[in-house]
């Protein structure tokens, strides 16, 4: 793993993006394609990852990189992420392999060596990671236990404190509210229908489920005040978004965005859950207005889109691609 103090000044691309005609950002680090990419909670950082994971230190139109380490399976051999999660305090990243068994915590801000922790959990085709906003508890999924593992992450030796469990297939995706009191999860139901259930975390009880119908695939979000529940399903060339009161269960929304010609293989929600932005093979990227189902703008990459994440503020989409190149976008003006 390279040193902590390790700060190298990456040769970048900086051009006008032609939708906003502010400055776009291209980091040319990666060799493989990145498959995932998360934003620090002061947006501050940027963590991309193809087999290897970088931190990269972002200021205005410049970013060097923090720290890296190669991604290493169970087995020691070089993998891609499926799914990874800040701390709060930007110091920590958690993520889960593709597949993985265990999941992993980074804690490269660690004095005066990097930590990495192995949280076991035993279990194969570990889906999804997510840290909750007080930066206390970590929620794993997915693997063949049918169990959402939640952690205490807050000690310096985190420990499990809970398995969540009453599911009939595998748990896809995990998601805390923004008050870290509940946490909802997705998980297969029946052969064509999933299930989105809540629970209280403070009592480890079942709040509510609700049925879905196939494919429902992620992202799951709550909204910024935690009175709704986002969720997506990815129909191939097109997708349908849902949005369910948080309370009551009931559905609020049911739209439908068409305008891809290739397949769907990415999805992030903005900050605000006003847009939505999707992601194909075709290298084509939309950017879309969760009310109406409103293409905003679009860019074409002549690499498919791998990943795709916003900015807490707002101001960037990061995209990585098929050829190892992230693409940092302006949303709205600096």
């Amino acid at each position: 793993m390279h040193s902590q103090a390790l700060l190298l000044l990456i040769a970048l691309a900086i051009r006008a993006d032609p939708n906003t005609g502010q400055p776009s950002i291209t980091l040319n680090a990666h060799k493989g394609p990145v498959e995932r990419i998360v934003f620090s909670h002061d947006d501050g950082l940027l963590a991309t990852a193809d087999t290897e994971i970088i931190i990269w230190k972002l200021k205005g139109t410049s970013a060097e990189i923090l720290s890296k380490k190669r991604n290493i399976d169970d087995d020691g051999f070089p993998t891609d992420l499926r799914s990874a999660s800040f701390t709060p305090d930007g110091n920590s990243l958690a993520w889960v392999n593709a597949p993985g068994t265990n999941v992993r915590l980074w804690r490269f801000s660690a004095r005066p060596t990097p930590a990495e922790l192995t949280l076991a959990v035993q279990s194969r085709v570990m889906q999804d990671v997510a840290i909750s906003p007080n930066g206390e508890l970590l929620a794993a999924a997915g693997g063949t236990q049918l169990q959402v593992h939640l952690w205490n992450i807050a000690v310096s030796k985190p420990k499990r404190v809970a398995l969540l469990g009453g599911y009939r297939d595998a748990v896809s995706l995990v998601a805390f509210s923004p008050d870290s009191k509940t946490l909802a999860s997705l998980a297969g139901e029946t052969v064509n229908a999933f299930v989105l259930v809540t629970w209280d975390l403070a009592s480890r009880k079942i709040v509510r489920k609700i049925r879905l119908p196939f494919p429902t695939t992620g992202p799951l979000a709550y909204s910024e005040d935690g009175s709704a529940l986002f969720v997506v399903g990815n129909l191939g060339e097109s997708f349908f978004l849902k949005c369910f009161d948080a309370t009551s269960g009931m559905e609020k929304k049911h739209l439908v965005f068409s305008g891809h010609k290739h397949k769907l293989r990415e999805f992030s929600f903005g900050p605000k859950m006003d847009t939505i932005a999707s992601g194909d093979l075709g290298g084509h990227l939309a950017l879309w207005e969760t009310a109406t189902a409103k293409k905003i703008r679009h860019w074409t990459f002549r690499s498919e889109v791998r990943s795709a994440a916003f900015s807490h503020d707002g101001r960037w989409l990061a995209v990585g691609k098929e050829n190892g190149e992230v693409s940092l976008l302006p949303i709205v003006a600096n």
